[in-house]
């Protein structure tokens, strides 16, 4: 409705139909895949999925792990995103850009970088290796990976808030 009271005003503008085109695909590109998730299982599946101990171990895991990452970033982000809201310095412009390389990159990839810092060919991942922290396979690693890729969203989000 809204929608066709602002394309009555602008008929002649093409530009304005090119926009409006883009901004519904975008929308349905975003709801419809949720619409689907929502609509599709039956409450005979979803009754099974909830019975079923591997779902609820998935479920509590990524509670946790999602958690303690926003935890994480919560204790070191919002310091950081202090003075980025609040300070004005030469560098700040390439340290936000620094910032926001996490969003960008694909998660898999994010996963493969992590890998090779903490793996046993880098002095990180000898040091974590010989003190007894594993990455590779565990919730650590999860949260690690969490901490990475959430970290601009926090810095950004923030920002508003100082």
């Amino acid at each position: 409705m809204f929608i066709v009271r602002i394309k009555a005003r602008n008929k002649t503008d093409p530009w304005f139909s090119i926009t409006v085109f883009c901004s519904i695909t975008v929308v349905v590109f975003i709801l419809f895949p949720l619409f689907e998730m929502l609509t599709q299982p039956s409450f005979r599946d979803l009754r099974e999925a909830v019975q079923d101990l591997d779902v609820i171990r998935s479920i509590l895991l990524s509670i946790y792990t999602s958690g303690l990452a926003a935890v994480i970033l919560f204790i070191v982000g919002t310091p950081f995103a202090d003075i980025l809201a609040r300070k004005e310095f030469s560098e700040k412009r390439f340290v936000e850009s620094i910032v926001d390389i996490p969003i960008m990159i694909p998660h898999p990839v994010v996963g493969i970088a992590i890998l090779g810092v903490v793996g046993k060919n880098h002095w990180i991942g000898l040091v974590m290796h010989y003190v007894g922290i594993q990455i590779m396979v565990t919730n650590t690693g999860i949260v690690v990976a969490l901490t990475f890729c959430r970290s601009p969203v926090l810095c950004e989000h923030s920002k508003g808030l100082f």
